[in-house]
This record gives C-alpha cells, structure tokens and sequence, in this order.
C-alpha cells in the first residue's frame, strides 16, 4: 500500500494503492505532506497518474487504470460502473443512474454510492446531476463548483442559473445487460434502499 501526492487540470490529487491496483483517487484542498517521489511509484500506479493527466490534457480515456475496488460494497461497485458508460461532454440523473441500476426508486441509494465514490474522474461521478440539471452535491473539496468546472472542461454547457443545457443531458445510461441480471440487481439493492427519487 501506498500514496502521493500530484496535480492534473489544475487539481490536487491524492492516490492511493494496494497491491491489486489504485484504490483512491482522491481531489485534495491543499497539500496533505504525503508527497512521494514518482521515479519510486510501481509502474501501475505511474500509469495511472499519467493517464489522469492526460484526461485533463488530452480528453483521454481512464477505463485501462489497474484498480482495486475490494474496499466497496457490491453495491456500491454496481453503482460506480455505470458512470462509465455516461459519455465525455454529456450529463445524466441521479434517476437515471437508479434506473440503468434495476432500482428506479432507490435515487437515494444510488446518490449515496455516487457519493463514497473513492475513484472520481476514473468513475465520472461529476456527469451525474439533478433531473432538472441542476449541478447537486459534489464530495471533493470546493463542491458543485468542482463539479461544475469538471463538465465544462469536458464541454458542457450550461445556462445562466447554472443548470446543464438540456441538450447535454441524457434521459438514460446506456447499458448492456445479460439475462437475468435486472433481478439480481435488484434484490441486491433492496438492502441499501432508502427512499424514493423526487
């Protein structure tokens, strides 16, 4: 295990590993001290801070990442692979998210995950916001205003008030699903519901 420190689109971050892969990607205020020297990084997690630079500088893809989602509820994990399939330059809801989930009443939940998500940018939970395009909640450092710089670079747009153009918002996730698995989802989901969407 291991962490340090680098910068990337004008953002501080903190990474973190275990021996399976990255296992936090975290936005950091300001400097934490945990800076390393990155000649002595393992060859992944190197990668890994290079291919997040290279999304900010080039719009790069960070699918490839080694990564170590152990720490997650399965939930969780079902979850967080979905903002995967939300393209660079689009936005979509949390209803959205719950529906393309097999849980449509668990928006909730389903912000919840969003939200301990331990991996943003690598797991685009910034292109998840209201269903009115407002921005919502953000967990880094400087909040919906992170969030709001974070689909701008990616090409946004946004009206006046500060909500997503419409024409960037998608009504759904697009998802690929073998049979059946819309049952498992949801009895996995039943647990960690906790109310409706509004």
């Amino acid at each position: 295990m291991g962490s340090c420190e680098f910068e990337a689109g004008g953002f501080r971050f903190v990474i973190e590993w275990t021996g399976r892969g990255v296992s936090r990607l975290l936005f950091e205020k300001e400097s934490s001290g945990t800076r390393g020297a990155h000649a002595e990084l393992p060859p992944f997690v190197r990668e890994a801070v290079a291919a997040v630079r290279a999304f900010f500088d080039e719009g790069r893809d960070v699918s490839r990442i080694r990564i170590d989602l152990a720490a997650m509820t399965e939930f969780d994990r079902r979850v967080v692979a979905l903002l995967r399939r939300i393209p660079r330059g689009r936005a979509t809801s949390y209803r959205a998210v719950a529906a393309a989930a097999g849980v449509p009443s668990a928006c909730r939940a389903v912000g919840g995950a969003i939200g301990r998500n331990p991996l943003p940018v690598i797991f685009p939970c910034h292109r998840v916001v209201l269903a009115d395009g407002r921005l919502g909640g953000f967990s880094a450092p400087g909040g919906a205003e992170v969030k709001k710089r974070l689909l701008r670079l990616e090409g946004v747009g946004f009206r006046r008030d500060a909500v997503v153009e419409p024409a960037h918002m998608l009504d759904s996730v697009p998802v690929r699903l073998g049979a059946g698995k819309h049952l498992a989802r949801r009895a996995l989901c039943r647990k960690a519901m906790r109310g409706g969407c509004a």
